[in-house]
């Protein structure tokens, strides 16, 4: 009986011991005193579909801007996690889910106010950062959301400036129904009523591919300027389909020709676009990306830095946050950019005009 009672306490031992280290082996990570902390950084974008093109040029800035890093001043170290959404409204909610419950990530970057605003709540929630690329204001609501991206009022202002020296005095919008288009198409309404640019709007719903009634009749009624505030393919067909109706309907937009693929369809023509890539940076996001499509890429890049700046100031992870929303201005590629009360940060608008293929500077 002894020796059963011995065996018991001896088995009783080893179970708890084995327990115990497969607990601490687990949960613990083995780290060494000289390994930094490390920042995972989720970003959650379209890799294919329509919009993977661009997608794919922002994951290439974000990790352009951790290679740029002078590592050996950082207590931090940083990664960034991708995964591809296709646009997909659940595929994005569910990207964000793996990333707070499986990549345990310390903060997001959301391109697009579409992303930008299934990610707000998460953010606020689970009190992790978001950076969001986006044109909708409300993206920034809460104390975890932050903008940086070009806002709508100032690419509006930009636009009204040229129409006027343009003595453009009767306009038509062609909006996508879609929150970075229809926030950029109120702050664009607005501010036409206010130089006295008389307006039309006409919207079209993402699952529509054939403007030409539209078209038609908007050129039947004599506009000066055709203002294209599309996505592809729908933008695409609208372009070709005012040149074939009306080869001298004079058209521009408000960021949509720097997402185009074939710029040569808009050969020639200037418009209004958010903030741009220096002109030193042309050729490393151009080799690191393989495109030559520099469609928010800046925003991308600066959004890394300003994460990195934040959390290096910081005492603690969570303290992160506080760094950020007493920012009163950041340094980056694309110049020095305020945050304002809302925790937006907005580079300027500029103008841009497609030549031999390619969307060249013109104006600030």
């Amino acid at each position: 009986m002894k020796k059963v009672i011995l065996g018991l306490i001896v088995v009783t031992i080893v179970v708890v011991g084995i327990w115990y280290y497969k607990i601490k082996t687990t949960t613990t990570p083995i780290t060494s005193k000289s390994e930094k902390p490390l920042i995972k950084i989720g970003m959650n974008i379209p890799l294919s579909g329509e919009f993977g093109i661009m997608g794919r040029n922002a994951k290439g800035a974000a990790e352009l801007a951790l290679m740029d890093l002078d590592k050996s001043k950082l207590k931090y170290n940083y990664v960034l996690l991708f995964e591809d959404n296709g646009w997909d409204t659940r595929r994005i909610a569910t990207v964000n889910q793996k990333f707070v419950n499986i990549g345990k990530v310390d903060a997001f970057i959301s391109w697009s106010s579409k992303i930008g605003m299934i990610t707000n709540p998460i953010a606020e929630e689970e009190q992790i950062i978001n950076i969001g690329i986006s044109s909708n204001a409300n993206v920034a609501k809460g104390r975890y959301n932050f903008i940086y991206c070009t806002t709508p009022e100032k690419q509006a202002e930009k636009m009204v400036n040229q129409l006027k020296k343009a003595k453009v005095q009767k306009v038509a919008l062609l909006t996508h129904i879609d929150q970075g288009a229809e926030a950029g198409a109120s702050a664009l309404k607005s501010s036409l009523d206010m130089a006295g640019i008389v307006h039309t709007e006409i919207k079209f719903n993402p699952s529509e591919q054939n403007p030409s009634l539209a078209i038609h009749k908007l050129i039947s009624q004599g506009y000066d300027m055709y203002i294209l505030l599309l996505y592809s393919p729908m933008l695409d067909i609208a372009i070709k389909r005012f040149k074939e109706m009306d080869d001298n309907a004079q058209l521009t937009s408000i960021e949509a020709f720097s997402r185009l693929e074939n710029k040569n369809i808009v050969e020639g023509i200037w418009y209004v676009d958010a903030a741009d890539v220096p002109e030193a940076y042309y050729e490393k996001f151009a080799t690191y990306n393989q495109s030559d499509n520099f469609a928010y890429v800046g925003f991308a890049y600066d959004a890394v830095g300003l994460l990195v700046q934040a959390f290096e100031a910081a005492d603690t992870k969570g303290q992160a946050v506080e760094e950020l929303t007493s920012l009163k201005e950041y340094k980056g590629i694309l110049g020095n950019v305020v945050q304002d009360e809302n925790g937006i940060f907005s580079p300027d608008a500029v103008i841009k005009k497609v030549v031999n293929g390619k969307s060249i500077l013109i104006g600030e």
